[in-house]
């Protein structure tokens, strides 16, 4: 029993030297805490404790109607209707266009590519050597045959396929070619059908009257789309019109129950309904993962502390951001203007006379404009302008008798006191001014507090009023700087990457099982001497991304990520990949804000703008890289509709309180149990203070974000550790009355309270969990702090009930104290109980 007691005990003082250890990086005072990122003893504070901002964001996708007149209405007359009704973003869908100016020619060929692939490999006669085209810059052409062509065969070719103007030159071989000038792609009727299904949408009819195509999609389509399909096959000139129909989508709305309302009432005042169908849009699961984690991403660029980011409901993400408060400003002025500078606007008005001068005034930066003649009243508004101009807070007195006297009296220079009482007067009391070294007065403010879009704008016009007019004023920090961050769009981009590595050094290090040299997030070479990359930019973003999503290969059923390209973003991937295709020393990485999260390699060229992520994904890895893909391309759009601020002293004084309150509770409990329990009750104070060192260490090492609700759960654990002991004791009291010795009734004491201190903290840490999780679905932090904090103070309360309680009193029995039960029982010494038929 002693060697597996002092083995208990040594294990018990490791564990809270590490504790003490992890608390002693900073001390605690809590009558003049400092303001700081991290609370006492470095624990993390939640908003409510450190104070910051709490946002409320909800998705603002755009609202739809679908519509059917009784008559055809025209397209210009919704236009008109749409901006009457302040729907600036409001789009038309319809099913009818009529294309004109478009040279549609009776053959197939839907590209030049086909074309002159078509003549190389008919020329070549085999197979075995094609024919490479390859697109450059806009609509250019390098071409490769596999056998000599002469250049009028090909200019016979491209005007045979519309291609007039086209520009043929020669390159290094007689088999090389640069063609020029494709600003016109000529197809047939039934090469136009399948580009804009392929682009758009199905096609109810195509026909062509008159050198007019009429087109009827299957499905409403944008004009603007459309005059986008046209103009990627070379019919840029296209004219595109609408004819009056019955059916249209209106889209990118702005709606109310309200506005809803008096849009279809303006609506039918343009013609009958036949029906109207309004949708509004609400964000897909996906959508929403999507912002959160963008969201995230940005928020801790932004350097706050443990930002909290959570999805509520199904179209609302709530954003605490504990610690944020204070801007920065950085502020220069011009110079206050001087006398020479008056005089050069007499010169410039030819005042030139021994009679026009500038003196000095009475006051100091006070000057007197003197002419002999009398000024014009537009001469006079030149020297009013001039001084609005360079100090708003000028005054300018004029004398019109001759000779015209001007008196101006400009501000006295910014210094860096004088700053700092505007700032004061302006109730910032406690910001600080640095004046920066510059040719014109330049300071930098820091205010503890964050300034709003509207303090900006009143400090900004109380320094020109008291001093110069601001030339520069940039500010920055605080809640103005993190919602614009917050609202911003995420910059996905699509780079090249070219290895400078060999084919055998890379092969080498596949074989060694050594860190992709090519894919690593830096470049270096993962580490591999003498292999590194560099990535070019190839402009391809994700305002290309038509779409992302998440599939299987049809083949090996293996989960990858299919992506969809627009026009342009298909041109530049075609170049590219037709470049790269089948090189494993090329790569296509895709960076979201900077960061890499995917380079996959090239295996075949991507002619037609759908591509393929393949590779070691699983189901939900494939779901993440898609959703950071979208989000890139398209976050939900969001706004804001609360916000709620907790001050910087609001929250020290929360803090201060709750610290307060929690010693004060702390110490009643440790007299009380003292009192009440003696020896025992000092030996359950003693477990109780390594309780709370062990608890705190916890909290700081995972790290738990403490809020009032989580001291309030720190606390109510203080009581349940409490408890244990109580239970422990009142067995012994028990065991000691029925007389047991002392060391026989703390072992049976022990093994009796185990199961109700276990069943007990069992309990509380299952609702915890219970808690804990409706608090996180619900984005509650309240209840999230209480159930954590809790639990991780139930778990502790075990440990030092059943290992330290129990090893105290056992060490006590060996002692002088151990021979005197009645020091550790509120009742005093017992006595044996005599049994009736026995002896006592």
């Amino acid at each position: 029993m002693r060697r597996r007691g002092v083995r208990v005990f040594v294990f018990i003082f490791i564990v809270l030297a590490l504790a003490i250890a992890a608390l002693s990086f900073r001390n605690i005072d809590v009558f003049t805490l400092e303001r700081s990122n991290d609370g006492p003893l470095g624990l993390k504070l939640g908003l409510d404790l450190q104070g910051g901002v709490m946002l409320w964001y909800e998705a603002d996708l755009p609202d739809q109607i679908d519509v059917v007149f009784q008559d055809d209405v025209a397209y210009d007359d919704l236009q008109a209707l749409l901006e009457a009704q302040d729907q600036p973003d409001a789009t038309l869908s319809v099913h009818s266009f009529d294309v004109s100016d478009v040279d549609v020619l009776p053959n197939t060929l839907n590209s030049v590519d086909a074309a002159l692939q078509d003549l190389g490999n008919s020329r070549a006669g085999s197979s075995e050597v094609q024919t490479e085209v390859t697109f450059t810059e806009g609509n250019d052409i390098d071409v490769v045959f596999p056998v000599e062509i002469s250049e009028d065969d090909i200019n016979g070719l491209l005007q045979a396929i519309g291609y007039n103007g086209a520009q043929v030159e020669a390159g290094e071989t007689a088999l090389q070619y640069s063609i020029t000038g494709l600003d016109h792609l000529a197809v047939g009727l039934d090469s136009l059908r399948g580009v804009l299904v392929d682009q758009l949408t199905d096609i109810d009819s195509l026909d062509e009257d008159d050198g007019v195509i009429s087109i009827r999609f299957a499905d409403r389509t944008l004009k603007s789309d459309l005059t986008t399909a046209l103009a990627a096959v070379g019919f840029s000139a296209a004219v595109v019109e609408t004819p009056d129909q019955s059916q249209y989508s209106i889209g990118g709305l702005d709606l109310s129950l309200e506005s809803q309302d008096e849009m279809e009432t303006a609506l039918a005042g343009v013609a009958p309904l036949t029906t109207s169908t309004p949708t509004i849009n609400e964000p897909e699961p996906d959508q929403m993962d999507g912002v959160k984690d963008i969201i995230q991403r940005r928020i801790d660029a932004f350097g706050t502390t443990d930002p909290v980011v959570q999805t509520l409901g199904q179209d609302r993400v709530v954003i605490q951001i504990p610690g944020l408060g204070g801007s920065f400003i950085n502020v220069t002025m011009l110079a206050t203007p001087d006398q020479s500078a008056l005089q050069a606007i007499l010169e410039d008005l030819d005042r030139t006379a021994a009679g026009d001068i500038v003196d000095p005034g009475p006051d100091p930066y006070s000057y007197v404009v003197k002419t002999e003649e009398s000024l014009t009243e537009d001469d006079i508004e030149r020297f009013r302008s001039f001084a609005n101009t360079a100090a708003p807070g000028s005054q300018f007195t004029v004398s019109n008798e001759a000779p015209t006297e001007i008196e101006i009296r400009f501000p006295a220079p910014a210094t860096q006191e004088s700053v700092a009482d505007v700032m004061a007067q302006l109730g910032y009391g406690s910001a600080t001014v640095t004046q920066e070294i510059s040719p014109f007065p330049s300071f930098t403010i820091n205010t503890d507090d964050a300034l709003s879009t509207d303090d900006q704008d009143e400090l900004r016009t109380s320094l020109e009023n008291t001093f110069s007019a601001v030339t520069a004023f940039q500010a920055g920090g605080g809640i103005e700087e993190a919602k614009s961050l917050i609202r911003s769009t995420a910059q996905l981009v699509f780079k090249e990457r070219r290895c400078t590595g060999t084919l055998d050094e890379i092969q080498t290090a596949r074989q060694l099982n050594l860190p992709d040299p090519c894919n690593s997030v830096e470049a270096g070479g993962g580490g591999i001497e003498g292999i590194d990359y560099v990535d070019i930019d190839i402009g391809l973003t994700g305002n290309d991304l038509v779409r992302a999503f998440p599939d299987r290969d049809p083949t090996t059923t293996l989960p990858q990520v299919r992506l969809e390209f627009d026009n342009r973003g298909r041109g530049i991937l075609r170049e590219v990949t037709t470049r790269i295709a089948g090189n494993p020393l090329f790569r296509l990485p895709i960076f979201l804000d900077d960061q890499q999260i995917s380079a996959p390699t090239v295996n075949a060229a991507i002619l037609n703008g759908n591509a393929v992520i393949e590779g070691g994904f699983t189901r939900e890895g494939a779901r993440e890289l898609a959703i950071q893909l979208e989000s890139g391309r398209l976050p939900v759009p969001l706004k804001l509709i609360r916000e709620d601020t907790v001050d910087a002293i609001l929250g020290d004084d929360s803090l201060r309180k709750s610290l307060i309150a929690g010693l004060i509770g702390l110490a009643l409990v440790l007299v009380f149990i003292v009192a009440y329990y003696k020896v025992a009750g000092l030996v359950a104070a003693t477990a109780l203070i390594v309780y709370a060192v062990i608890t705190l260490a916890v909290f700081k090492l995972i790290p738990v974000t403490l809020t009032l609700s989580g001291v309030a759960g720190l606390i109510l654990s203080i009581g349940m550790a409490v408890d244990a002991n109580i239970l422990i004791f009142e067995r012994m009291k028990e065991e000691l009355r029925a007389g047991r010795t002392l060391a026989s009734s703390m072992e049976v004491g022990f093994r009796r309270a185990w199961s109700a201190i276990r069943d007990g903290n069992v309990s509380t840490i299952v609702t915890c969990l219970i808690l804990w999780w409706f608090g996180s679905r619900l984005g509650t932090p309240v209840i999230t702090g209480l159930a954590i904090t809790l639990m991780i103070g139930v778990i502790v309360s075990m440990f030092t009930a059943i290992l330290v309680s129990r090893n105290l009193l056992q060490l006590l029995t060996f002692t002088p104290a151990g021979k005197r039960s009645g020091l550790f029982t509120p009742e005093g010494a017992q006595q044996a109980v005599g049994v009736a038929g026995g002896e006592r």
